[in-house]
């Protein structure tokens, strides 16, 4: 039986290009939007927190540790972690499925420090009762009484062509981030996906990662490791205390960076360097979903959050992201 149920895909560049390749242009021409990327891609999806720490467990049975030599967790700075009660790495997989009270706390306020600021309201795209003189689903009767149009139908409006979103939260982090700030990401992102649920939209909430330069195959040659959890199922409600764990440094420190192994390769001390502005092919990738490369990433239910570091940009990015499911235009002075 198997240890884990983590998707693991090794994609060479070949295998990478010829996917994305635009029709009637060879695969190695160099005008295809992944064209720069030619060394292997480690891929890793789990469909929930669960599995990433099923797939963690076992990466130490296997005597992996993403830290230089012998150092444990205990031995990192609490300000990158943003937890100082953590001293193994058995320590962070529990902690990561329970309530860390310090943490929600925090989370919570800063949630709070963003949602007062006013912030566009989504277009409502549930459906909703239209009447017509001409046409209709049905008759309403009370209406043809009064006089008034009697025709019972249903409209709602679109904004993009997809009723399930996808909120990707870029988790990718240079190691002179704290702790504290790795957290506001989580907090637009979280933001983001509560203010279009309740305008009707089936939301999807992943933490992603890219990475460059990561691992290193037996031959020395150097792999990026790409590696996406799947935090809140658009059938399922938020589960508020695993969800703000995910957004959180120390999970970042501790859980993902064990996640990237990958048995056939080592770690560099390093662990590479991490991705931001993601392309729209990189974010196929993590999903492993075909996106139209032509179409904005927006108009196919992808909303991408990151580089929020503070509350200033956890508010512009919220506010960016929104408006765009308002009709409406951002004014800018």
């Amino acid at each position: 039986m198997a240890k884990f149920r983590t998707y693991l895909e090794v994609i060479t560049p070949e295998k990478l290009k010829r996917r994305f390749s635009t029709p009637g242009i060879p695969w190695d021409s160099n005008l295809h939007p992944c064209s720069s990327q030619y060394q292997d891609i480690l891929l890793h999806i789990n469909s929930s927190v669960k599995e990433e720490l099923e797939y963690c467990r076992y990466a130490r049975g296997e005597g992996y540790n993403p830290y230089c030599g012998n150092e444990t967790v205990d031995d990192q700075p609490k300000s990158k972690l943003g937890r100082k009660d953590l001293k193994t790495f058995e320590d962070a997989f529990r902690a990561a499925e329970t309530r860390w009270n310090y943490g929600n706390r925090l989370f919570n306020g800063c949630m709070k420090d963003v949602s007062k600021e006013v912030m566009p309201v989504p277009q409502d795209m549930r459906r909703r009762p239209v009447f017509s003189p001409w046409e209709g689903d049905e008759v309403d009767r009370d209406r043809l009484y009064a006089g008034q149009d009697f025709w019972r139908g249903t409209t709602k409006r679109k904004l993009c062509n997809s009723n399930t979103i996808c909120v990707i939260v870029n988790c990718s982090s240079p190691w002179s981030r704290q702790g504290e700030e790795i957290m506001w990401r989580g907090v637009a992102g979280t933001l983001i996906a509560d203010q279009l649920e309740d305008s009707g939209y089936r939301v999807e909430l992943w933490a992603c990662r890219a990475g460059t330069d990561t691992n290193y195959d037996s031959e020395g040659c150097d792999v990026d490791v790409y590696t996406s959890t799947l935090v809140k199922d658009s059938s399922q409600p938020l589960n508020w205390p695993i969800m703000i764990n995910t957004m959180t440094g120390w999970y970042y420190r501790t859980i993902t960076w064990v996640s990237f192994y990958h048995k056939g390769y080592k770690s560099h001390n390093h662990l590479g360097y991490p991705v931001n502005n993601l392309q729209p092919w990189q974010a196929a990738v993590l999903l492993r979903k075909d996106f139209d490369l032509d179409l904005d990433l927006h108009d196919q239910g992808i909303v991408l959050v990151e580089d929020v570091w503070d509350k200033d940009a956890a508010l512009e990015k919220t506010t960016e992201i929104l408006q765009r499911f308002t009709g409406e235009e951002l004014y800018t002075a």
